[in-house]
């Protein structure tokens, strides 16, 4: 990705989760464990390990427990 790119993308990110009541550096670091956990999850379809697994439901059920970390946090 262009850095252009992501640094508007990081910017959007950060102003939705603000726009819902997190600071401006909770919402940042909330922004990059969700795009590591998304990067990663995208590598499963191809990684010999994961090749029994459905990927979809592995991401949805990581996502949930980061969403759900982040609310004990704030």
């Amino acid at each position: 990705m262009e850095p252009d790119v992501l640094r508007a993308f990081t910017s959007r990110m950060v102003a939705e989760l603000t726009a819902r009541g997190l600071d401006q550096t909770t919402a940042f670091q909330a922004q990059k464990s969700v795009l590591a956990l998304a990067t990663g999850w995208t590598m499963m379809p191809n990684d010999p390990a994961f090749r029994h697994d459905s990927p979809e439901e592995s991401f949805l059920h990581c996502l949930d427990a980061v969403i759900r970390g982040w609310d004990r946090l704030t």
